[in-house]
Formats: structure tokens, sequence, C-alpha cells
């Protein structure tokens, strides 16, 4: 569902996006011909609009990333208040041998066996 949404946003954000360049660029290009505007300026309003037009589309995607972590975190936040049904053994501690006793024993089996 969430992904679905996703790219329907996704895919019309980026065809207006590229509808609305299209009509940009031969609107200037009318206008270049016809030596309304220099071309300089013509440019300038290009990229300017080009910025916003890509600015526009980001932000649109850095609402839905924001969208989907909050819902990933509601996830993690049920895993975490849920009650095992497993618990571990009782004796887990005790049972549970450290690397210095660890080398200890392999010391004290190497050292009998020579």
């Amino acid at each position: 569902e969430v992904a679905g949404a996703y790219g329907s946003h996704k895919f019309v954000s980026d065809s207006l996006q590229t509808v609305l360049q299209a009509g940009l660029l031969l609107a200037c290009w009318s206008m270049g011909r016809s030596q309304e505007l220099p071309v300089a300026k013509l440019t300038t309003f290009m990229f300017y609009v080009n910025f916003v037009l890509e600015s526009s589309n980001e932000v649109g995607d850095q609402w839905a990333k924001i969208q989907s972590a909050i819902g990933a975190s509601s996830n993690v936040f049920e895993l975490i208040r849920r009650v095992p049904s497993i618990r571990d053994p009782v004796n887990l501690i005790s049972s549970i041998r450290t690397p210095i006793q660890i080398a200890q024993s392999r010391a004290a089996t190497s050292y009998t066996n020579s």
C-alpha cells in the first residue's frame, strides 16, 4: 500500500516536472526566436525555474521518506513491547564462559598433554 502510494506520487511528480520543463523550453525558445528577451536572461530564468522544480520534487521525496520512517518506527516499538513466548534458561549466566576461562582451560589441557 505504502509502496504503491510512493510510486504513484513519484510518477505524477516526475511527469508533472517533465511537462513543465518541456513547456518552459518551448516558451523560452519562442521568446528567444522573437528576441523579446536577451539569451542570457532567458538562460538564467530557465536555470532558476529548473532549480525550483527540482527542489519541489525533492521535498515530496523527503516527505515520503519521513512517512516511511514513522511507519517503520511504530513497528519497531511494537516489537520492543512484545513479551517473548520463549524465555531464557535460568542458569544461562553461570553456563557462559568468558574468553579468559576458555584460554585457561586450553592452557591447562595443552600443559597436561605435553
